[in-house]
C-alpha cells in the first residue's frame, strides 16, 4: 500500500476512534489510535496526530478529576517517536511541550516551546503557543513578549491579540488593553466581510476616484467627534468626514480640545454635527464609534471601527494632547486602509 493510501487509512481510523471517544468508549478509541499508527509507522505526522488526540483526551480527563497521567505519558511517547522521524519539526516540539506542561513540568515544557521557535522563528502560531505555555506556567511578562512577537509576524493573529488584552487588563493597563480590543474587532469585521461576501463602499469610491467618507460617532459628548472630524479632513485634504452624537448633552467641544488642536494649526469645525438618526444607509465607507460600537449598527455603512478613547480624556491638557496624537495616528492608519 502506498504512503498516501496509508495516510488515508490512518486518518479514517483516527476519525472513527475520536467518535468512539466522544461516545464514551475510551478503550475502543485507544485501540483504533494504535491501529492508525501501525498503518504508517514511519510517518511523523501520524504519530504527531495520535499524540495531539491523546493530549486532548488527557485534558478532558483532568477536568473530570480523573487520572490523566497515563494518557499524557503515552502522548509523550508518540511525540518522541514523531521527533525521531522529524527532529526539526517546530510544531511537534510545541505539541510535546504542551503535554509536558499538563504533567506539571513547567520548565521542561517551556524549553520545548523555546526549541519550536528556534526551529521556525517566522511562525506566528508557534510564538502564540509559546506565549500560552509561559502564561500557563505563570511567566506573564515573558508570555506578553511572545504574544507581541506573534502579532509582529501576523498582525491578524486574533488569539494573540486576545491574550495580550487579558494580560494588559490584569495589569490595569487600560490604554494598551483598548488597543488590543480595537485590533480584535477589526479582525472580526474583516472575517465577517469575507464570510458574507460584502463589498464595502470604499471599493466603489476607489473606482470612481472619490474621497473616502467616514462618520465619527459618540453617545453624548461631541468633543471626540469634532476632533476626529477636523483631523481626518485636514489629513485627507477633503471635507468628507462627519460627526454624529446619539444623545448630545452639550454643544461644541471642550475648551481644552480647542486649545490642543490649535497647537497643531487645526481649528475645530463650527458646522453642526449630523443627526445620528438621519445617517444615510450605506452612506459611508467606515463608521468609527468612540466607546459605543453597538450604535453604529443603525448606519450599516459596510464595516465598523471601535476606538475606545473616551475614558482617556481627563481634565488636564496632557490627556487631551495624548488623545489628539492617538487620533492622528489612528486616522493615518485608517487613511492607508481606505486608500488615502
Amino acid at each position: 500500500m502506498g504512503k498516501k493510501a496509508d495516510q488515508e487509512k490512518a486518518d479514517k481510523l483516527f476519525e472513527e476512534g475520536w467518535e468512539l471517544y466522544l461516545s464514551g468508549k475510551l478503550e475502543e478509541a485507544m485501540r483504533l489510535f494504535g491501529r492508525a499508527v501501525e498503518t504508517s509507522p514511519r510517518d511523523a505526522d501520524v504519530w504527531g496526530r495520535k499524540g495531539r488526540l491523546l493530549t486532548r483526551i488527557a485534558r478532558d480527563l483532568k477536568f473530570k478529576s480523573e487520572n490523566a497521567t497515563e494518557v499524557l505519558n503515552e502522548a509523550l511517547e508518540c511525540f518522541d517517536r514523531a521527533l525521531e522521524l522529524s527532529p526539526e519539526n517546530g510544531a511537534l516540539w510545541g505539541d510535546k511541550g504542551n503535554a509536558i506542561l499538563y504533567l506539571g513540568r513547567y520548565e521542561e515544557g517551556c524549553d520545548c516551546h523555546d526549541r519550536a521557535t528556534e526551529i521556525d522563528p517566522e511562525n506566528s502560531e508557534l510564538w502564540l503557543k509559546k506565549g500560552m505555555a509561559y502564561l500557563y506556567s505563570e511567566y506573564k511578562s515573558d508570555a506578553l513578549r511572545y504574544f507581541d512577537k506573534a502579532v509582529e509576524l501576523d498582525p491578524y493573529n486574533r488569539e494573540a491579540w486576545l491574550q495580550k488584552y487579558y494580560i494588559h487588563r490584569s495589569w490595569d493597563e487600560l490604554y494598551d488593553a483598548a488597543g488590543c480590543l480595537d485590533m480584535i474587532e477589526r479582525i472580526d469585521r474583516m472575517e465577517e466581510t469575507r464570510r458574507l461576501g460584502i463589498e464595502p463602499e470604499i471599493k466603489k469610491r476607489r473606482v470612481k476616484g472619490e474621497a473616502s467618507k467616514v462618520v465619527f460617532i459618540s453617545k453624548e459628548d461631541p468633543t471626540l467627534c469634532l476632533m476626529a472630524k477636523a483631523l481626518f479632513n485636514h489629513m485627507a485634504k477633503s471635507s468628507t468626514a462627519e460627526g454624529a452624537v446619539l444623545s448630545p448633552r452639550k454643544e461644541g467641544a471642550d475648551p481644552l480640545a480647542v486649545q490642543v488642536m490649535e497647537e497643531i494649526g487645526i481649528e475645530l469645525p463650527e458646522d453642526p454635527l449630523i443627526d445620528f438618526f438621519k445617517i444615510p444607509q450605506h452612506g459611508f465607507d467606515c463608521a468609527v464609534s468612540f466607546g459605543y460600537l453597538h450604535i453604529t449598527d443603525r448606519s450599516d455603512p459596510g464595516y465598523f471601527r471601535e476606538w475606545p478613547l473616551v475614558d482617556l480624556l481627563k481634565d488636564d491638557l496632557e490627556s487631551y494632547r495624548a488623545v489628539r496624537d492617538e487620533l492622528r495616528s489612528r486616522i493615518e492608519q485608517l487613511l492607508e486602509e481606505l486608500g488615502g
